[in-house]
């Protein structure tokens, strides 16, 4: 079962505001050094063709909703046999309302660890300061196939289709 503060021990998790993609990695990381069993661990960047994705209860919300709109936005999912944990270390709240359409990409943890590479070049005009570690970078800048949702991709899902991957009948 998810325990939603597996991590506790290890101090708070790494987060920076605005690399949403980067704590997701981080988190990633850190649940592989602890022996987590990282196949129940899933990166999902939540994104569209006109990347434009309005999320409510976000941190970097400036009116009361919390609402903002990116052009993408990533989440960690944890799922066990009975239940599955969100983790979005930039919201206030869950679940959050979605009404714009809105797509999700579901990676494995293990090849998001081993593919995933971001000089942070998309932040360039950012008002944020980069996280404290360094880029996750293998020599190749490739943030844009994780966050480009071509419907004929399997790891891309529409809400319905993630809320039927990761959700549990009732017993």
């Amino acid at each position: 079962m998810p325990d939603g503060s597996w991590w506790a021990g290890d101090g708070p998790l790494p987060y920076a505001a605005c690399y949403c993609e980067e704590n997701a990695w981080q988190l990633c990381a850190r649940a592989r050094r602890l022996g987590r069993d990282l196949p129940g661990f899933f990166v999902v960047f939540i994104s569209n063709p006109a990347r434009t994705v309005r999320l409510f209860k976000q941190r970097a919300g400036r009116d009361h909703m919390g609402h903002v709109i990116w052009d993408y936005h990533v989440v960690v999912i944890v799922q066990s046999a009975d239940r599955s944990i969100v983790y979005d270390q930039d919201t206030t709240m869950t679940p959050f309302p979605i009404d714009f359409e809105t797509m999700f990409r579901v990676v494995p943890a293990e090849r998001y660890l081993a593919d995933f590479s971001s000089d942070r070049s998309h932040m360039a005009t950012s008002d944020a300061s980069p996280p404290p570690w360094k880029p996750i970078w293998n020599g190749l800048m490739n943030l844009d196939t994780f966050i480009d949702m071509p419907s004929s991709d399997p790891e891309v899902h529409s809400f319905g289709q993630l809320m039927n991957r990761f959700s549990r009948a009732e017993s």
